[in-house]
């Protein structure tokens, strides 16, 4: 029997949606949710995750639509691995990992912290940067005077 009720679905054509995996996988049983993978430009990554009510239902869909043919490719269907942060151990893990992080990079933070000018004050390296032109540059630290105005010849 598998693990989980969430199958993982991969190589799935890009311009599938959510609809036409709904109405594929509804035949083997109810479904609770289809999640289509996007990029920050809201395009299909390929694959997605669907999760059925019953672990049934799950691998018969699994055994059944695994090697499917959508479109021109033949889709991947396997059980999903549970996320590690829904786990006591992966949440144990977790912690440890932000704990080392406080005390080993601490001071390196400090360093970045005052590279960036987050600190304040002379001391500190913070504040607005005179530029010999006798205004403030930008936060970038740059001598150079800003220049307002400036345009691409080529652009129109």
């Amino acid at each position: 029997m598998p693990s989980n009720k969430r199958l993982y679905l991969g190589s799935i054509p890009f311009n599938t949606t959510e609809g036409e995996l709904l109405r594929i996988f509804v035949q083997e049983g109810k479904v609770i949710d289809i999640t289509l993978m996007l990029d920050d430009h809201r395009r299909s990554k390929g694959q997605g995750f669907v999760e059925f009510e019953s672990e049934e239902d799950a691998e018969r869909a699994k055994d059944r639509f695994h090697g499917f043919k959508i479109g021109d490719r033949k889709i991947i269907v396997d059980f999903a691995k549970v996320d590690p942060l829904e786990t006591e151990e992966g949440q144990r893990k977790y912690a440890d990992a932000l704990n080392r992080r406080g005390e080993r990079f601490s001071a390196f933070d400090r360093r970045l912290e005052r590279k960036q000018g987050r600190l304040h004050g002379p001391q500190r390296g913070g504040g607005p940067v005179r530029s010999p032109h006798g205004n403030s540059s930008q936060s970038n630290g740059s001598s150079r005077p800003r220049r307002l105005g400036a345009r691409n010849k080529f652009r129109r």
